[in-house]
């Protein structure tokens, strides 16, 4: 395995009262940055812990990325090593070692990552938001507690959080996305046919559909109301049958099935103006 060349960016230790905790006192931040060739057209994988992931295009040659590590520790922080390791199918694996190969429990790292292209993402982090812009292929971003934005990406999207809200904008391809406690707002490009599955435990829905969107939608609420509409003329929406808690429709000829459900919260369908 080879390791890119690192370079610090900064340190700075932070006091901090943690009640509850058996151990206070300051938290050391250090800043390291390092690089990674590009190849064209290959998979990134992001994989982190308290920290929050942003992956975007950029018009370097270069996949350049910038770590910003935490700890109760100085010297983890800047003995921590960053990963930037190709593997044999071409992925670019990114993420982070400290010195005794575990992470504890004060450990953090969030990456800001910019990349000339990438088809397909994987981004993990178990207390973080995910934030990745202007790429292609297939994504799947999972964290357990923050926010999920996904922009301008070309392929299919899922997405999964325990607690934050996800939104999704210009998607071209298949959604899905999850989240415990959160609302979830979904904006199809104009020929994405769909299918979307949304789901949310505590949180609003909205979905805006292009004139490609088809199939039958279905949604669900417990506790508020379903709305469609408005639709401009290009939209055959056919069939539509409202309740205050529950509502389908018909787009197009043809298509997957699509399902929006949520425990606690409106959910709104509607044409993209």
């Amino acid at each position: 395995m080879t390791r890119t060349p690192t370079a610090l960016i900064g340190l700075s230790a932070l006091a901090l009262g943690l009640g509850g905790c058996s151990f206070t006192g300051p938290t050391f931040k250090l800043d390291k940055a390092t690089s990674a060739a590009h190849t064209v057209g290959m998979p990134i994988q992001v994989a982190t812990r308290n920290g929050a992931i942003s992956i975007q295009e950029s018009a370097g040659l270069a996949v350049e990325i910038t770590a910003h590590l935490k700890s109760k520790d100085e010297l983890r922080v800047q003995q921590a090593v960053i990963d930037a390791v190709r593997t044999t199918d071409g992925t670019l694996t990114i993420g982070v070692t400290w010195p005794d190969g575990k992470w504890h429990n004060n450990d953090g790292c969030s990456f800001e990552i910019f990349v000339p292209d990438a088809n397909g993402i994987v981004a993990t982090s178990s207390n973080g938001s995910i934030t990745i812009t202007g790429l292609t292929g297939a994504i799947d971003a999972r964290t357990s507690n923050g926010r999920i934005s996904i922009a301008s990406h070309d392929g299919p999207i899922t997405v999964d959080t325990s607690n934050g809200r996800i939104s999704i904008v210009d998607a071209t391809g298949v959604v899905n996305a999850d989240t415990s406690n959160g609302s979830i707002k979904v904006t199809l490009a104009d020929d994405n046919p769909g299918p979307v599955n949304l789901d949310t435990s505590n949180g609003s829905v909205t979905l805006e559909v292009g004139p490609a969107f088809q199939g039958e939608l279905v949604a669900d609420t417990s506790n508020g109301r379903v709305n469609f509409g408005p639709f401009a003329e290009h939209h055959a929406v056919t069939n539509m049958r409202v309740s205050k808690s529950d509502g389908a429709a018909t787009f197009g000829t043809g298509g997957e099935r699509s399902v929006i459900d949520t425990s606690n919260g409106s959910v709104t369908i509607k044409g993209k103006s």
